[in-house]
């Protein structure tokens, strides 16, 4: 109580009242979301929305019958160490004739030349896994994502 009053002292009433309020608040948010068994915390990891990214959004426009690349990669959103994750990919059909993809660690390489002129669609669907042995398990809101890429294969000037 000794607290309050001393808050009372040092701000207005409507100020103390939000700063009690908040430092109730969060101690109820990190009580409740606490996980016995991990040490994690799910409902915190949720909050700022941790799991997979797949940038860039769009990829360079093709030319017909000229050399292309792209490099798609994936990470964990506020995850400051998403290389301790193993990063599993699933790439579906769609891919314009004369570009192959090929996947290394967190990226999606897609390289060529096109052959044909067209519209093409290809989804890109990324799953992360837990890379340590030692049953720490890391704490995502989400494991998995997943983004649609076209291309829009142009005629050379």
């Amino acid at each position: 109580m000794q607290e309050h009053n001393a808050l009372h002292r040092i701000l207005p009433k409507c100020q103390v009242k939000k700063a009690l309020t908040g430092l109730v608040l969060s101690q109820v948010l990190l009580l409740n979301a606490c996980d016995p068994f991990t040490g994690g915390s799910l409902l915190l990891d949720c909050i700022d929305d941790d799991g997979p990214v797949l940038t860039p959004r769009d990829l360079p426009i093709p030319i017909l019958n000229h050399s292309y690349e792209a490099v798609i990669t994936a990470s964990i959103e506020n995850e400051p160490y998403d290389d301790r994750f193993q990063y599993k990919f699933n790439i579906g059909a769609g891919l314009p004739a004369g570009l192959i993809v090929d996947t290394f660690e967190r990226e999606v390489r897609i390289s060529g030349a096109p052959t044909e002129l067209g519209n093409y669609a290809m989804r890109v669907e990324v799953t992360v896994e837990d890379a340590s042995s030692d049953g720490n398990s890391s704490r995502l809101c989400r494991r998995k994502t997943a983004r649609n890429y076209v291309f829009m294969i142009q005629q050379g000037l």
